[in-house]
């Protein structure tokens, strides 16, 4: 894939976008669960080089996959890119690529918006003081604190 993607993409005169599942990282930290290997992306990070290919800006989630295992089996991974030369980021320049939530399934949808669009802001968390005054509100949120998380706590 990278060799055909190399001979079209050196060289490109035109605007160029690329997206999808490349199963391949760029970065170590764009894997948890299984460790990266720098021979595991040299061949599509030389490929970036050859082409003029680089990140899109981004927001939504970092990693796009994860192969819904539980427990320390999980691993997460951004597979998923949106790749821009250049020239395709001079036309548009306030273009940024959101990455939805999985769902049901093991990828992240994309959705790339082309003009000035601001990404959403966090929403803050919210207490409410009547939710103490149940009965079962010690109950439940001792019961939380007491789990064990296995593998990391972020997810």
């Amino acid at each position: 894939m990278w060799k055909s993607l190399c001979s079209y993409g050196a060289g490109c005169s035109a605007p160029w976008i690329v997206w999808g599942d490349f199963n391949n990282v760029l970065y170590p930290n764009e894997r948890i669960g299984s460790d990266v290997s720098w021979s595991e992306i040299r061949e599509f990070r030389q490929c970036l080089h050859t082409t003029d290919l680089h990140d899109a800006k981004v927001f939504g989630s970092f990693f796009t996959w994860n192969n819904k295992h539980e427990g320390g089996d999980r691993v997460f991974s951004r597979i998923d890119q949106v790749l821009v030369n250049s020239l395709w980021y001079s036309l548009f320049p306030d273009a940024m690529d959101h990455f939805l939530r999985e769902g049901t399934f093991d990828h992240c949808p994309c959705v790339i918006n082309l003009f000035d669009v601001q990404p959403p802001k966090a929403r803050p968390f919210k207490y409410f003081n009547m939710w103490s005054m149940d009965k079962s509100f010690t109950h439940i949120v001792s019961g939380c604190w007491s789990q064990s998380v296995v593998g990391n706590p972020m997810f």
